[in-house]
């Protein structure tokens, strides 16, 4: 499972207001005529077809991407708490696994289950920005950019370190973060939780380990 490419800042500089509009206030609304733009008409494919499927999550889920859109478009900067906000992010995911899954998260139980998830993500976040550090470093050179849309360089930054000393600190992280996750799946099988948010759980540390194993051998980074 890789992250979206949201990583590089200049990929909401060009061209990405477009989509951006289209999950904005009528995100929710499915209807096109002849002067609609190619992006909304996508954006309309996508939510008619999630609808035709399961109406009540297909909502939650498109609700949950127009607030992970709208997240990425306020980091158009380097600033390290804006990219750290960001890659803690987990509402696209969330809108993926309800909707996959067909999970459905009361409303009493949201924010406990999400406290009880953010490890987790942060975990998949870190695995993924380890791994693929490289290559991104590489890719924002050629493109000119003096920084790069991930976890060692906001540490390299914050911690005024070299490379090699950020990913050592960055697999630490990882491990700490995977610990507590796993003491939060644990205690949500005890703490009263109701059937579907314990299955939301079970399904971000199944969503770890698979990609920590796709970053492990992904061809992309290799």
């Amino acid at each position: 499972m890789e992250q979206l490419d949201l990583k590089n800042t200049y990929q909401f500089q060009e061209g990405g207001d477009e989509i951006l509009h289209v999950f904005g206030d009528n995100a929710l609304t499915p209807a096109i005529n002849g002067e609609t733009r190619p992006e909304k008409r996508l954006q309309a494919q996508i939510l008619t077809e999630l609808l035709s499927v399961d109406r009540e999550r297909a909502i939650t889920t498109m609700k949950a991407w127009t607030r992970f859109i709208d997240l990425a478009s306020r980091t158009r900067t380097t600033d390290l708490k804006a990219i750290s906000a960001l890659r803690n992010s987990y509402r696209f995911w969330f809108g993926m696994l309800t909707f996959a899954l067909a999970l459905t998260i009361p409303p009493s139980e949201l924010d406990l289950c999400m406290s009880l998830a953010r490890p987790g993500y942060e975990a998949i976040s870190l695995v993924n920005d380890l791994y693929s550090w490289r290559k991104e470093r590489e890719e924002a050179a050629l493109a000119g950019q003096d920084h790069v849309f991930n976890a060692i360089w906001v540490i390299m930054c914050e911690k005024n370190c070299a490379e090699e000393e950020a990913m050592a600190m960055c697999t630490r992280k990882i491990i700490q973060r995977v610990a507590e996750f796993d003491g939060a799946v644990k205690k949500a099988r005890t703490t009263g939780l109701s059937k579907d948010p314990v299955e939301y759980l079970e399904a971000v540390r199944l969503s770890y380990i698979g990609n920590l194993v796709w970053s492990i051998y992904c061809p992309r980074y290799n």
